[in-house]
């Protein structure tokens, strides 16, 4: 993770719930950054588990050297102690510049140390 920032935080319960702004830098044949202008979290305070969801969620760079943006939908949840992954879909006609008209769907998976930060994406798509 490049960056985060936490918008607003609120307690409901056993939960905390947080609003968020989150950055990643990739690198390979997915190149560029990936910004989740909002992205919703919510934490079980007595077990740390989380699950979340990327609200406004776009990826700028290039897929195997063709460059453009798209949306993408991601929701996770993580098991204190379990590498996290995150499943995702790219957004339907979102495409841009030589990314037109990607579509389909991936993972990624890090560190279980947050503050590591370190991610692995995999992402199968199509381009028409």
């Amino acid at each position: 993770m490049t960056s985060s920032t936490v918008v607003r935080e609120t307690v409901v319960g056993k939960k905390k719930i947080l609003m968020a702004r989150s950055t990643y830098d990739f690198t390979g044949d997915l190149k560029g950054k990936w910004v989740e202008e909002k992205q919703r979290i919510e934490i079980d305070i007595d077990t740390g588990n989380s699950k979340g969801e990327g609200l406004e969620v776009t990826f700028t760079g290039s897929v195997f050297g063709k460059r453009g943006s798209f949306g993408v939908r991601d929701k996770w949840t993580v098991v204190r102690g379990q590498i996290p992954r995150s499943p995702f879909t790219i957004v339907k006609g979102t495409g841009t510049g030589a990314l037109a008209n990607i579509q389909g769907k991936g993972f990624y998976w890090g560190s279980a140390e947050e503050e590591k930060g370190e991610y692995t994406a995999w992402i199968s798509f199509e381009q028409k």
